[in-house]
């Protein structure tokens, strides 16, 4: 039993090091092997299928990654990151479901409340799938938790932006670069969310100018009975003097 152990436990680290050495496919076959042997420990089994599955989902294969990311849940229905992790595979598909990734990371966050990344996960593909009330609040608790994780803002931000409420996502990030102000992602992210209230203040602006009635003229060119035209200015440069005064003889 000992031997076989260490011979799982062997490919096992094998696959676990293909993967971190970005060899995904050579990777893919030591787990597809493992993963054949009928009496591979449950432990092991739910580990290698998540394995799988992000090698999978790194891939493009989102159909093959949810599939072994449900194997690993029905061998741990309690295995929160692999909840989170079939959340992903169906919001970055192409032809995904926001809805069935709101509610994989909504469980997440029910099994493991204390990981950030799981309730700024919620809140973009909550606010995607028209929950906002539920995507402000997962917005909330992802910030309380870890307000300086730059990759969780950003996830924050893009469904604040989407959703139109930039004043709230500038709000977030400023607080994020009074903790940590010598942060090149944050201010990277910062600059971010400044240009899209500068773009929309100009918008709005353009849109009054608009609006409002014709703007007057600086001057006007009055033609009188005889045919004769002058232009009188209205603004200040009419009166303009020399800088110097003139030099007496």
């Amino acid at each position: 039993m000992s031997r076989m152990l260490s011979l799982f436990d062997g490919s096992w680290s094998s696959a676990r090091a293909a993967a971190k050495d970005g060899r995904p496919a050579f990777a893919i076959g030591l787990l597809t092997n493992l993963l054949g042997r009928p009496d591979l420990p449950t432990d092991m089994a739910r580990k290698a299928h998540r394995l799988n599955g992000k090698l999978h989902h790194a891939a493009g294969r989102y159909a093959e990654a949810r599939r072994q990311f449900r194997e690993a849940i029905d061998l741990d229905p309690s295995d929160a990151e692999a909840h989170y992790r079939l959340g992903l595979a169906h919001e970055t598909d192409p032809y995904g479901s926001d809805r069935r990734a709101a509610i994989c990371f909504r469980k997440a966050t029910k099994l493991d409340p204390s990981r950030a990344r799981y309730w700024a996960a919620l809140s973009r593909a909550a606010i995607r799938a028209h929950a906002e009330r539920l995507g402000l609040a997962a917005a909330r608790q992802a910030v309380a938790l870890e307000p300086t994780n730059a990759a969780n803002l950003g996830v924050i931000v893009e469904g604040l932006r989407e959703l139109g409420r930039n004043r709230k996502a500038w709000k977030i990030v400023s607080k994020a670069r009074f903790l940590a102000p010598h942060d090149p992602a944050i201010r990277t992210l910062w600059d971010r969310v400044c240009f899209d209230l500068a773009r929309i203040g100009h918008h709005a602006s353009r849109r009054h100018t608009c609006e409002t009635s014709a703007a007057v003229l600086p001057f006007i060119r009055i033609v009188g009975h005889d045919g004769e035209s002058k232009i009188i200015r209205r603004d200040d440069a009419t009166n303009t003097v020399p800088h110097f005064g003139r030099a007496k003889r």
